[in-house]
């Protein structure tokens, strides 16, 4: 069966879409600035609008030869045709959805000469993208330009617009799901006494790979390091301790899996044996936080209410989310990441399942729900699932791989 993609004409709507938004804020045009260079994150915005996205790796300046490796930039004025700045003759022609596209090897200096060109100098413009807009990259446009330009960041625009998926972008998300399920259950089947967590992520990187897959990381944890969400580093997973029975150990896998659509998905196991009683209360746990929080995922509430749903439940059951001293519960996740998940799609969205968030919950949305819980005599358990909102509920994206797989 051949894969899902998107039309071509919808890349059109969606920058139609984006100009009568940046219309309404005043701005003559936007300027869209995404990374690329084989990392998988920020690159979304340049993607969602014009199909593009660099190869080339990032890598520090070389003036006057090159600025900006591994970033491209679109160029979207309200009123005429866009142009879509490259920085590698080997762009993918075939992918590109902008007719007129620009390529050189110092991405700020042909920012500039476009703005020019298209007489938007002086003129207000929309910035979107500043986590890939370079402080370097502002002076050399600066400097180009001849003049301070006027710059307003406006990121809410296509945040916005990225977090309702067309039907074309939900068949992806269920593809990417599929691809990430698929991964996640032969790496659980490789877990096994004396192995290590590289083999663990390796067979993941295997099954995604062979699939069409891209993991931005495979975050394992286990034994006595269990409640980190995360302890080796570069790579994110420890070849040196043996795994040892009745270690608790636990995968997230996440990253672009089918066209630059995301999976975002966690699961916990013991290696060798089932659980012992205290640490099923904690795997059980984490996985009964998160489907209490699912079930209650429908269109009309807010995230700020989900995340009501899953404090109260750990209020409930003994996992305090701010433990007091001695209360055998640990600080994990929650101290790095307070919340219970966010929105998913070409990458890590910009809302999150948080305190007082007032996001309505809408139908097309993508959520990823997730916790880590731990006891300090346990350890800690992860797990995740993520969610298409539906007209009257939602669509469980990530259920081919077992919740509770020790079982």
């Amino acid at each position: 069966m051949a894969a899902p993609t998107i039309p071509t004409d919808e890349f059109a709507q969606r920058r139609a879409r984006a100009c009568a938004a940046a219309a309404e804020r005043g701005f003559h045009a936007l300027v869209v600035w995404s990374r690329g260079g084989a990392t998988a994150d920020f690159y979304g915005d340049v993607m969602y609008l014009a199909n593009h996205v660099t190869a080339f790796p990032t890598q520090p300046d070389n003036l006057p030869l090159w600025a900006a490796r591994g970033h491209s930039v679109l160029v979207l004025p309200v009123s005429g045709e866009p142009v879509l700045v490259v920085d590698s003759y080997d762009y993918r022609q075939d992918l590109a959805t902008v007719s007129d596209v620009r390529v050189g090897l110092h991405i700020p200096a042909l920012v500039a000469e476009v703005l020019k060109e298209l007489g938007l100098e002086g003129s207000p413009l929309g910035l979107i993208g500043r986590e890939s807009f370079l402080h370097s990259s502002y002076g050399l446009l600066e400097h180009h330009l001849g003049y301070t330009p006027d710059l307003t960041a406006c990121d809410e625009i296509l945040t916005d617009l990225r977090l309702i998926k067309s039907s074309a972008e939900l068949d992806l998300m269920r593809a990417a799901a599929t691809i990430g399920s698929e991964a996640m259950t032969e790496m659980l089947a490789a877990v096994r006494v004396g192995g290590n967590e590289g083999e663990v992520a390796g067979e993941g990187w295997r099954a995604a790979a062979r699939r069409g897959g891209f993991p931005y990381d495979t975050s394992i944890t286990s034994g006595p390091h269990s409640q980190h969400f995360q302890w080796a580093r570069l790579p994110s997973w420890d070849i040196h301790r043996p795994l040892e029975r009745g270690d608790i150990l636990h995968v997230d896998f996440y990253g672009p899996m089918s066209q630059g659509y995301w999976v975002d998905m966690a699961r916990t196991t013991i290696v060798g044996t089932g659980p012992t009683r205290n640490q099923a209360a904690v795997l059980e746990g984490a996985v009964t936080l998160v489907e209490h929080i699912t079930a209650e995922i429908r269109p009309g509430i807010t995230y700020g209410e989900l995340w009501q749903v899953g404090d109260d439940w750990r209020q409930t059951h003994g996992f305090p989310v701010r433990p007091e001293e001695g209360s055998g519960c640990l600080v994990g996740l929650d101290a790095d990441f307070p919340a219970y998940g966010h929105s998913l799609g070409l990458g890590l969205e910009g809302y999150y399942l948080q305190e007082g968030s007032a996001l309505v919950v809408q139908p097309g949305m993508v959520i990823s729900v997730e916790t880590l819980l731990s006891r300090e005599d346990v350890g800690g358990a992860n797990f995740e699932q993520n969610v298409i909102v539906t007209a009257d509920g939602h669509e469980l994206l990530t259920g081919a791989s077992p919740a509770m797989p020790w079982q």
